[in-house]
């Protein structure tokens, strides 16, 4: 059946063929998450392909690849970040802060829907958000009334080729343990 390009267009701007592109477009998402996990458990444990950075105001450590250079580090020294050497749009950073807590409300929120552990056994809410320049993957703890963040992005045209090493680095995350 050949179709005129008045009826391709109404049915291209149609409720259906819509509903029907979301889906395809939440299909190829999905696969290429899929994609994008296979492989996500090699870690960087070797002492010569990692570097790592504690932090004494919150207690905490977080692991980045050997060579990538650290930013500035802010007055509050609440946390740090690090850029790959060769691209600094890339990077890794991780803080800790004190949520704010609204009057009636004594106690901060844990992070909703906790869907990740981290290697040495805490759980917490990771999120991975694609977005049209840059797509980010953020990790967030809540422990003795601290909020510990750890986030990495990149562009959005290589993000899947950095995602098997943030997942990684994610998991290495490490808060000290409670005294």
């Amino acid at each position: 059946m050949i179709m005129g390009a008045g009826e391709l267009l109404r049915r291209v701007r149609s409720p259906d063929s819509r509903r029907s592109q979301r889906r395809g477009w939440a299909l190829v998402t999905a696969i290429w998450v899929m994609a994008s996990l296979q492989g996500c458990d090699q870690a960087i444990t070797s002492g010569d392909r990692s570097q790592t950075y504690y932090n004494e105001r919150f207690d905490f450590e977080l692991v980045y690849p050997r060579g990538w250079k650290p930013g500035p580090s802010p007055d509050n020294r609440d946390g740090q970040a690090f850029y790959a050497p060769d691209n600094q749009a890339i990077e890794v950073r991780a803080w800790g802060s004190y949520p704010l807590v609204f009057a009636g409300d004594d106690t901060p929120k844990a992070p909703e829907g906790e869907n990740f552990t981290t290697r040495q056994g805490l759980s917490g809410r990771l999120q991975v958000d694609i977005g049209p320049e840059v797509s980010t993957m953020t990790l967030r703890l809540e422990r003795d009334r601290i909020l510990y963040t750890w986030q990495a992005q990149a562009p959005s045209e290589v993000f899947p080729e950095y995602y098997p090493l943030f997942q990684s680095l994610a998991k290495q995350y490490y808060l000290a343990p409670q005294d």
